[in-house]
């Protein structure tokens, strides 16, 4: 299962439920240089558009359904993963600018990482670059650091995208967001903090990880129980993970490209 399938069902022909999450929101030190969105999300989908989405996830279920199967035959595969990747690339060209383009571009990304992980993930980057300074951007950068820590097992590479969810600020450039707005970042935020202190558990440096949800709780003291439940348990992980010689010694993870601005500078 790709990383962006951990938080998607792998067919929604309901569209809509997706918009409400993709807003614009320059979070605090993210977006680009300048502090503005240099292409608002905010072109209301048509009904054409919503049709191309749906189109493209009717020829995934059907691919889905045919192919994935433990006793699935290979003939035809090759061309029937074109065509539905093909359907995802219409839709998106065509939903552009529009609110429904996030939803787009993640089931791309997700229908990509039935092939590769680097495809998941060169197309999750490009997803990024596209959705500058909206909540999209955050999501495309916390899907990036499952797909390196759940997947493939690089908690040192997964921080380093984890670390670009922001915490979210109260304005996207002249604009003050709207309240579902921040809800949506704040829970992206907060997700990522979660997998950071994964990672730094896994990594064996246990008070970096204590110390990251001490922040977290007193940055929202409302949520001090669950979060204090959830520091246990990433530290009981963390111990089997070890114990099971799971994971990777320090400095031998074998990446995928890390963020172009952590790459060390060409001499």
């Amino acid at each position: 299962m790709s990383a962006v399938e951990c938080c998607f069902p792998r067919v929604s022909l309901l569209v809509g439920m997706f918009l409400a999450g993709s807003v614009s929101v320059l979070a605090a030190g993210a977006g680009p240089a300048g502090g503005e969105r240099p292409r608002p999300l905010s072109g209301q989908a048509s009904a054409a558009d919503r049709e191309t989405a749906n189109r493209a996830d009717l020829l995934r279920a059907d691919y889905e359904a045919k192919y994935l199967r433990p006793d699935a035959k290979p003939q035809g595969e090759s061309l029937a993963f074109q065509q539905v990747e093909a359907a995802y690339r219409d839709a998106l060209t065509k939903c552009k600018g529009t609110e429904l383009e996030p939803y787009v571009w993640f089931r791309l990304a997700g229908l990509l990482g039935c092939r590769s992980d680097e495809a998941e993930a060169t197309e999750l980057q490009k997803a990024a670059k596209e959705l500058a300074g909206t909540v999209d951007e955050m999501r495309a950068h916390y899907y990036l650091g499952l797909l390196h820590l759940q997947r493939r097992n690089e908690p040192g590479t997964a921080a380093l995208w984890l670390k670009k969810v922001v915490r979210p600020g109260p304005e996207a450039g002249k604009r003050t967001l709207a309240a579902s707005e921040l809800r949506e970042a704040h829970k992206l935020y907060i997700s990522a903090q979660e997998q950071l202190a994964r990672c730094e558990a896994r990594l064996g440096d246990a008070p970096a990880a204590k110390q990251r949800y001490d922040r977290l709780i007193q940055q929202y003291p409302e949520h001090r129980a669950q979060l204090a439940d959830a520091l246990a348990w990433t530290l009981r992980e963390a111990e089997a993970y070890r114990s099971k010689g799971a994971g990777p010694p320090k400095g031998t993870e074998r990446s995928l490209p890390a963020p172009p601005s952590e790459r060390p500078s060409s001499p």
